[in-house]
């Protein structure tokens, strides 16, 4: 996984690399693309991907957690960009959305697990997109939203776009309340 990487990040807590930060990176890259590894820790989210091409992010699966921000933006947020990719990341969402996109060409999301409330990932208006392999867990929500009203909640997983390419991934819900639709 660490080979071949433009920029290594760590969290600036139990590991370090060339960054500290995601977004740091981000801007650090070449115009022709490259690829950031995300070294094992708690990566702070709210990162955002524009009008980029040929970007690889990968980290360690459950040891690279991408952790919710004070803002109520998405923890990743790619738009307008090709050939891209998101590999081999956990996210901690929380309520906010884990990763959000819109008319991307070539994305591609594998081997990501999220782990919160209410929507997890709305990809729309994309061409070539993949979602392989990925995890997307709802926890129950508080008492203070009845069970009926559930339905009406935004989706777990939204995708939509033009050659969509959907396989082996899980949808889990923590509570018996919940239903999966497709």
């Amino acid at each position: 996984q660490q080979d071949c990487c433009t920029f290594k990040v760590g969290d600036g807590v139990s590991s370090f690399g060339d960054f500290n930060s995601i977004h740091e990176a981000i801007t650090s890259l070449p115009h022709e693309g490259g690829k950031i590894c995300l070294l094992p820790g708690r990566h702070q989210g709210g990162t955002e991907l524009r009008n980029r091409e040929s970007v690889v992010i990968e980290g360690c699966g459950r040891q690279s957690v991408i952790v919710q921000h004070p803002s109520e933006t998405p923890l990743f947020t790619i738009e307008d960009c090709v050939d891209v990719r998101l590999k081999d990341i956990y996210f901690e969402d929380g309520q906010v959305l884990a990763i959000a996109g819109a008319r991307n060409r070539g994305l591609e999301i594998l081997g990501v697990h999220t782990h919160g409330r209410g929507s997890a990932i709305a990809l729309v208006r994309n061409q070539g997109l993949r979602v392989n392999d990925c995890r997307f867990f709802a926890e129950a929500e508080p008492a203070i939203i009845p069970a009926a009203d559930f339905p009406t909640l935004r989706p777990l997983a939204f995708f939509g776009g033009n050659t969509l390419e959907i396989r082996n991934n899980g949808f889990i819900c923590e509570a018996s309340d919940l239903s999966l639709q497709s």
